[in-house]
């Protein structure tokens, strides 16, 4: 079944809701790009998990698989936004974290 989803549906709220895991993916791709658009830089971060690594996700949500994790005081990349989640790299370790565990640098 395929679904298509207008343009002013990436602002919040929803006009209309989304529901099961396929909608989840695509609301937060679209969030992504959407907040990706809106960023035209990237901008350097630091972890800080309470001296925990901080794990880096393949997508902006708490279920989705690790892919990597950056240590406790290590500078990353910051390239987009989606929602609370940014998408990160350093080194080899490109995904999402949560904004939790690092300090933006403007």
């Amino acid at each position: 079944m395929s679904h298509t989803y207008p343009l002013s549906m990436l602002q919040e709220p929803f006009s209309e809701p989304m529901s099961g895991p396929i909608d989840a993916v695509l609301r937060s791709a679209l969030l992504f790009f959407a907040d990706c658009l809106r960023t035209p830089h990237t901008r350097t971060a630091t972890v800080e998990n309470n001296g925990e690594s901080l794990s880096v996700l393949s997508a902006p949500f708490p279920d989705a698989p690790c892919t990597g994790c950056i240590p406790d005081g290590a500078s990353l990349t910051v390239q987009g936004r989606c929602g609370s989640w940014y998408a990160v790299c350093c080194n080899e370790a490109r995904g999402f974290v949560s904004g939790d565990g690092i300090v933006l640098h403007y």
